[in-house]
């Protein structure tokens, strides 16, 4: 029930990480990686360590790794941004909701158009875990066959060019980019593709 969720989740108005991470292997058990026979748990585990890499100089990084555990489980599973926020509080589930994508729209738009705008319209909090969350979906393309690959990262590519046009990032965000630049260029340097060439932000 919903009630014992809280009891256990809430001491004052601190999350427990464990407990997101047990709620997110409950939620996406039975998932898996597109073209891989990872769980699909690996995926939210490892955004979480990039939000613990990257982001530990903000005061809230703990609250961005409960979020990174949680950041598909509304997208991807059966549950509610109402749930979220019963569980997990407003802070948590304002983020979630940011970084859900909205089938409807991202089908009228085109994934590339509607990604690069929700992208330039999240809060920085928002923007740090997608940028997370892109790096490490970028990284794991080495292990799904060439032409998605392919496909994935040229996606990227542009999405983070309208990204780059659209507002200015703060450093935390510059250099989880940089890092996302660097290893599309390593991946089709590897596969003998032509680099990228973004430039920064003013």
């Amino acid at each position: 029930m919903i009630i014992h969720f809280i009891i256990q989740v809430r001491v004052g108005d601190i999350v427990n990480k464990t407990f997101a991470l047990k709620y997110a292997i409950k939620k996406h058990k039975g998932q898996y990686r597109k073209g891989s026979n990872a769980e699909y748990i690996t995926h939210p585990i490892g955004v979480c360590n990039y939000v613990n890499f990257y982001l530990k100089n903000l005061d809230n990084y703990e609250l961005l790794e409960i979020v990174a555990l949680l950041h598909d489980v509304v997208e991807d599973t059966n549950t509610s941004i109402d749930e979220i926020k019963k569980i997990f509080g407003d802070d948590v589930a304002n983020l979630v909701y940011e970084l859900t994508n909205d089938s409807i729209q991202k089908e009228k738009l085109g994934k590339v158009n509607y990604l690069g705008l929700k992208m330039s319209l999240m809060s920085d909090d928002a923007l740090c875990v997608k940028l997370c969350d892109r790096l490490y979906n970028v990284r794991d393309t080495v292990n799904a066959d060439e032409n998605f690959r392919k496909t994935y990262l040229n996606e990227t590519s542009e999405i983070l060019e309208t990204l780059l046009l659209s507002r200015k990032l703060n450093e935390n965000e510059q250099i989880i980019l940089d890092d996302i630049i660097h290893s599309i260029n390593n991946i089709l340097s590897d596969d003998n593709y032509h680099k990228i060439n973004l430039k920064k932000n003013a």
